[in-house]
């Protein structure tokens, strides 16, 4: 569930910050954020953190290495269920 939410607002053009979040909310939505925690760790320092209560990624450490980093180009990408 979380990475096809990730992987489907990356595509959309979003930054993979806010891809994360969308997916985050998007579980949570759909009732299985007691099953899955997704949390993220771009600074290496081997600590995870989740979306905040407003929904956002931390504004230090965790989280700001992403907010406004995209990824350039997909090509021929598809979702198979």
């Amino acid at each position: 569930m979380f990475g096809e939410g990730l992987f489907t607002s990356i595509l959309a053009g979003n930054s993979i910050g806010d891809a994360f979040v969308d997916a985050n909310n998007e579980i949570i939505a759909l009732g299985y954020g007691d099953i899955q925690k997704p949390v993220i760790d771009d600074n290496h320092d081997g600590v995870g953190h989740i979306v905040n209560a407003w929904g956002h990624l931390p504004s230090t450490g965790d989280g700001i290495k992403m907010i406004y980093k995209t990824i350039i180009k997909f090509t021929n990408f598809k979702f198979y269920s």
